[in-house]
């Protein structure tokens, strides 16, 4: 059985970007001398993300300009009075073969909260911005997805899903020490009439047996055998037929096959999810 943590590291490395960092000052008569990082971030298309950050305003606060190169309609936008960049990353979470690229900020002060911006490939001609939803009063009640969320949380990527984690809090604890539970949360991202939308999700732990057969990688449980839809087949490759696992996934409404398997097995499955965490 293959190294865990290697195959982790490695589907981390995957989705990072590449990029050459670079600085510059610009002279502004109101803030003298402002630093710029530049960097240049390029998708597995080939695609240019430009992204020059600054902070006129102090380091806590940051201006992020974005401007693409390749595309035959070019974008370009500046988001002003952000948090600082923690993380930039390339993925294809709907997996139609076009890198969206996602930008990460976390705030300076105690609670640390993350934000994350997106911006979707329309087939490599033009490029979207997208939506993703802010955490309401209703999603951090009680029942709520983000029930005992006070920040300090990060984003992740890993076998090809963008999830979110943080530790819940309870009453009475301090800002910079949660006591409660590490939560999951995963995200979709999903088309709609005029634009790209992010959509949390909750994530579910589950026992079983790894089942490979013609079909693809199943984990077989008590209550059904779960296809396992990850696009990164790295995720399960590392475990051999009839591992025991236990997995932190998300459902899905259904695989994304760019091949039918030529295959004459029937296998009954109860559902289909995405691995998040092996």
């Amino acid at each position: 059985m293959k190294n865990k943590s290697l195959v982790g590291f490695l589907s981390l490395l995957l989705t990072c970007s590449c990029a050459e960092k670079k600085k510059k000052e610009i002279v502004n008569s109101d803030k003298g001398t402002v630093t710029v990082s530049e960097t240049d971030h390029i998708s597995a298309s080939g695609k240019i993300f430009k992204l020059s950050e600054s902070h006129p305003k102090g380091e806590s606060l940051s201006n992020l300009k974005i401007e693409t190169k390749g595309f035959e309609t070019e974008f370009n936008v500046t988001l002003s009075d952000i948090d600082p960049i923690k993380k930039v990353f390339f993925a294809d979470l709907d997996e139609n073969g076009f890198e969206e690229l996602y930008v990460t900020t976390q705030a300076a002060g105690s609670g640390a909260y993350s934000s994350i911006y997106g911006f979707a490939s329309n087939g490599d001609k033009s490029v979207s911005g997208i939506y993703a939803p802010q955490i309401s009063e209703a999603d951090m009640a009680e029942e709520g997805l983000f029930a005992g969320f006070m920040g300090k949380d990060d984003f992740l990527m890993q076998n090809n899903v963008l999830m979110r984690q943080f530790y819940q809090f309870k009453e009475g604890d301090t800002a910079n020490k949660p006591t409660g539970d590490k939560v999951t949360i995963a995200y979709t991202l999903n088309a709609g009439e005029a634009s790209w939308n992010l959509q949390a999700k909750p994530t579910f732990l589950a026992e079983g047996t790894l089942v490979k057969n013609c079909l693809g990688a199943f984990l077989a449980t008590e209550k059904g055998n779960l296809q396992i839809c990850n696009k990164e087949i790295e995720a399960i490759s590392a475990f051999l037929d009839g591992a025991l696992l236990n997995i932190t996934y998300v459902d899905v409404p259904a695989c994304i096959i760019k091949e039918e398997a030529i295959c004459g097995m029937a296998f009954p499955t109860t559902g289909t999810i995405k691995a998040v965490i092996l």
